[in-house]
């Protein structure tokens, strides 16, 4: 029998968005999202965040939605083993993908349409009749602003989760205002390198991932300097001890 105090959190993913994130962090050789380590840190941050118990917190639904291209033109162009692979992970970690095909754009190359519009239909449909208690958003689009607007018209609390690791400016002011709170997860995890932050168990590690000895190597180093000064301060006793003296005029 369900616990009368729990709360639910359904998680939207906007694909276009989640895919420039993982751009952004293979260009600064930071590798990608791990999509489970994601979603283990959601309930703990909403738990951390508005001081609830973590064990009354359930994702009950997670969502991704994405244009795509048909099955010829994603074999021509060696997408379709990187593409069952990424669908490996969402099935892993109970994410439903909802996919419709690209389109030939007049000017040149393809487009994604309809793709916001079904993010935000299905998203506010899904929030009215499971009535989630947390709603989070993992995306950047400035037409999910008015989505923002009506879920916190039915009393939802909506969260919007972005990165911007290439320091891009994807994310809408317009959006991130709108919503009722909103987490940067590069934000979050420079304070949490090598370090747990009270009771939130989860590091920069579990985020993206970084081979975990690179954390360890800047630790030492870090550690190494650390003991070295005190040392320098010890042998110079209670003197005045600067890094950077001034000269003597």
């Amino acid at each position: 029998m369900a616990h009368a105090d729990n709360l639910s959190i359904g998680v939207f993913i906007d694909g276009g968005y989640f895919a420039k994130i993982d751009e952004g962090l293979s260009r600064k050789n930071m590798g990608k999202v791990n999509v489970k380590g994601l979603f283990q840190y959601i309930p703990e941050m909403i738990a951390r965040q508005f001081g609830i118990d973590r064990k009354l917190l359930y994702i009950t639904e997670a969502h991704y939605y994405r244009g795509r291209y048909r099955a010829t033109d994603a074999e021509n162009r060696n997408l379709l083993l990187e593409e069952r692979q990424f669908e490996d992970t969402l099935i892993e970690n109970d994410i439903i993908f909802h996919y419709k095909h690209l389109r030939q754009n007049p000017a040149g190359g393809v487009i994604e349409k309809g793709v916001d519009t079904w993010f935000a239909l299905d998203t506010y449909e899904m929030t009215l009749y499971r009535e989630f208690d947390y709603v989070v958003l993992i995306s950047g689009d400035a037409d999910h602003e008015m989505l923002a607007r009506k879920l916190k018209a039915i009393k939802t609390h909506t969260i919007l989760m972005t990165w911007d690791p290439a320091n891009t400016g994807s994310t809408s002011r317009f959006l991130s205002e709108e919503v009722c709170t909103h987490i940067d997860i590069m934000k979050q995890a420079a304070k949490e390198i090598g370090k747990q932050i009270q009771g939130l168990n989860i590091t920069l590690e579990q985020l993206i991932n970084i081979p975990i000895y690179d954390i360890t190597f800047l630790m030492i180093i870090y550690t190494s300097i650390f003991i070295m000064l005190l040392l320098i301060k010890r042998k110079h006793g209670r003197r005045k001890w600067v890094l950077f003296p001034r000269c003597r005029k």
